[in-house]
C-alpha cells in the first residue's frame, strides 16, 4: 500500500522576505512614518504604491529563489534538446553565463580553446613582431607622423620599422579521432593480414604524406573543397609516380619486375618514398611528392609481396585507400582549426587579433642505442626502465 501523502498547508508560515503582504504593510507603515503630511493617498490607484508594490514583489522573488537547495540553484537535472541550453528552466544565470566576459589573457583565451570539442590543449603566444607585414613610421617637415608599407626610399627624417600589437599566435593539440587516429599528424596507418599456408601475417604500414599545404596552397584547398570529385563513386585516380628507397630513385624503372622485387626485398625494413599524382575529374593534377612509408611485417610477407602489389595499394581510391583515407583525416583537422578560429573570432578584443592559428604538429623522435648488460639482468626489466627514462626525459 502506497503511503499517504503529505498535506499541503493552506497558510504555510513565510520568511518575511517572502511575505509579499508583510512586505507591503511594512512598506506603507515606513511612508507613512517618513512623509504623512505630504502622502495621504495609500490606495492601489497611487502611482508610489504601484512603484512600492514592484519592488515587494521583486523582494518576495528573490527571497524565493534564495530558498531553493543549492543543488537546484547550481545544476537542475532538466533535459535540453537545444545544445546551448542546458539547463533551460534555470532561474539563476550559470556560471559560464554569469562570472565570465571576453578572455583578456593568454590563459583566458587557452581555457576557451580547450573548452572546444575536438580540442585538446591549446598554446596562446603574444607575437612580439608581424606576421606578414611591418609598417615603416617617420615623421615629415611638418612634424606629422607618417606610417607605410614599403621602406622609404629617402624620407625626410630617419624612419623606424614597427608593428602592431595585440596579435596573437595561436598553436592547437587536437584530440584523437576514433577512426581517423591522431589528428595532428600526417600520418595513416594500413593494418592488414596476409595468410598463406603457415598462418596469418600481420601487415602494418605507415604512410607520413607532407604538409601539401605549405608546397602548394590551390592544390590543397581543391584537395579539401572539391567533394564532387572525391565523394562515391569516386571520380578521381591515382598514379603511382616513383617509389623507391631513396627521392630521387623510381623501382619501376627497372626493367625486370624481378629485379623490382629484389629491391623492395632487400630494403624492406627501411624507409621507402612515395611520389602520387591525384587526378580530379575535372581540375588540375595535385602531386604528393616523397611521402615517407615505412612497412611492419615479417619475411613470409616480404617474400611473396611484389612490387605491382604495392602499385595497386597505392593508387587504391576506395574509401580504405590511402588517399580518400588521408583526406578525411584532413578535413576533420582542418574543420577543428576552423572551429577555433570561429571561437577566437566570436571573443575577439578591441585592438587584439589572431594572426596565425594552426595545429601544433608532430616532431617524431628516434632513438637508436646498443645497451650491453650483466649476465644475471632482468632484460624485460631493464627495457621497460629505458622506455620509462626516455618518456620521463621527452616529456
Amino acid at each position: 500500500m502506497n503511503a499517504m501523502a503529505q498535506p499541503l498547508d493552506k497558510l504555510p508560515a513565510l520568511d518575511p522576505s517572502e511575505d509579499y503582504y508583510r512586505l507591503r504593510r511594512e512598506g506603507i507603515g515606513h511612508i507613512q512614518d517618513a512623509g504623512s503630511a505630504q502622502w495621504t493617498d495609500y490606495n492601489i490607484h497611487d502611482p508610489g504604491i504601484t512603484i512600492l508594490e514592484a519592488l515587494c514583489y521583486a523582494v518576495t522573488d528573490a527571497g524565493y529563489r534564495i530558498g531553493w537547495r543549492i543543488e537546484d540553484i547550481l545544476a537542475p537535472a532538466v533535459p535540453s534538446a537545444d545544445p546551448s541550453q542546458p539547463y533551460p528552466d534555470q532561474a539563476f544565470f550559470t556560471a559560464r553565463e554569469i562570472l565570465t566576459v571576453n578572455p583578456v589573457t593568454p590563459n583566458d583565451l587557452r581555457r576557451a580553446l580547450i573548452d572546444l570539442p575536438g580540442v585538446h590543449d591549446a598554446w596562446v603566444l603574444c607575437k612580439t613582431c608581424a606576421c606578414e607585414v611591418s609598417y615603416w613610421a617617420y615623421c615629415d617637415l611638418q612634424g606629422q607622423l607618417v606610417l607605410q608599407y614599403a621602406q622609404p626610399a629617402s624620407p625626410p627624417n630617419p624612419a623606424t620599422e614597427v608593428w602592431a600589437l595585440g596579435l596573437y599566435e595561436t598553436l592547437l593539440e587536437l584530440d584523437d579521432d576514433p577512426e581517423l587516429g591522431d589528428l595532428n599528424d600526417r600520418m595513416i596507418v594500413y593494418q592488414t593480414v596476409h595468410h598463406d599456408g603457415g598462418g596469418a601475417h600481420p601487415v602494418i604500414m605507415e604512410m607520413r604524406f607532407p604538409d601539401l599545404s605549405l608546397i602548394d596552397g590551390d592544390a590543397w584547398k581543391t584537395f579539401l573543397e572539391d567533394d564532387a570529385d572525391f565523394g562515391d563513386p569516386p571520380a578521381f585516380t591515382v598514379e603511382l609516380l616513383r617509389l623507391g628507397a631513396t627521392k630521387s630513385f623510381d623501382v619501376f624503372g627497372l626493367p625486370n619486375p624481378a629485379d623490382r622485387d629484389a629491391y623492395l626485398r632487400k630494403l624492406w625494413n627501411g624507409v621507402f618514398y612515395v611520389s602520387l599524382r591525384i587526378q580530379p575529374g575535372g581540375g588540375t593534377p595535385i602531386d604528393i611528392e616523397n611521402a615517407a612509408l615505412r612497412v611492419f611485417a615479417d619475411t613470409a610477407v616480404r617474400d611473396t609481396t611484389t612490387a605491382d602489389d604495392w602499385r595497386t595499394l597505392f593508387t587504391d581510391t576506395s574509401p580504405s585507400g590511402f588517399v580518400l583515407r588521408y583526406r578525411r583525416k584532413a578535413k576533420a583537422t582542418a574543420a577543428a582549426v576552423a572551429g577555433a578560429k570561429a571561437a577566437l573570432q566570436q571573443c575577439r578584443n578591441l585592438g587584439e587579433d589572431s594572426c596565425l592559428i594552426a595545429g601544433a604538429g608532430v616532431d617524431d623522435v628516434a632513438v637508436c642505442a646498443d645497451v650491453e648488460v650483466r649476465a644475471d639482468a632482468d632484460i624485460e626489466y631493464v627495457q621497460a626502465a629505458i622506455w620509462f627514462a626516455l618518456e620521463q626525459y621527452m616529456t
